[in-house]
């Protein structure tokens, strides 16, 4: 098994734990779910809860929701939040963590780019790259790989992004849907 395996395993171990412990959080939890842990579990734990979420999703829109959905009892935002978080964990479970600021990016960034003269649309551009760079230096276990990936996001070029995501052995990346077989 290679980091790239051991990296998506934990991303889905901790997505999963994420979206339980959310689900406890906001009372939704299914029934069967209740007895995974003990009271004074981590995961039971709203700050630590939450900072894992950002590990995997970074300080952006699906942290937002998720957490404002939460705070505010908002059923729709929180599982809209819940949805994204677990769509995310889909994609690095087909595709391995290391792409995953990619279908990030492909999910989040269309609204942002309408209207690249309006300062709001910049700066929430800009904080989905942070976002994009902290989530992967947080998954990346191989920190130059992290590191290499991370760069071109917090510049906001995700050509140079993707030609470093290129660069791995396909063992690594798995497919990132940039290409062929």
């Amino acid at each position: 098994m290679n980091s790239g395996d051991e990296d998506s395993i934990i991303y889905a171990f901790n997505a999963d734990n994420c979206i339980d412990a959310y689900r406890g959080f906001y009372g939704t939890r299914r029934s069967h779910d209740a007895d995974k842990g003990e009271a004074d579990s981590l995961w039971n734990n709203r700050s630590f809860v939450d900072d894992v979420l950002k590990g995997l999703v970074g300080d952006g829109a699906i942290s937002d929701a998720i957490l404002i959905g939460l705070d505010r009892h908002d059923e729709d935002t929180f599982e809209t939040g819940l949805g994204l978080l677990s769509s995310c964990r889909q994609w690095v479970e087909s595709n391995g963590v290391a792409s995953l600021p990619y279908f990030m990016f492909q999910t989040m960034s269309e609204p942002l780019c309408q209207d690249m003269s309006n300062p709001d649309d910049v700066h929430e551009l800009r904080r989905l790259y942070s976002s994009l760079a902290m989530l992967t230096l947080y998954s990346v276990s191989d920190k130059d790989l992290a590191s290499r990936l991370a760069l071109p996001l917090l510049s906001g070029d995700m050509e140079a992004y993707s030609r470093v995501l290129a660069s791995i052995p396909s063992t690594e990346s798995k497919d990132s849907g940039q290409g062929g077989e």
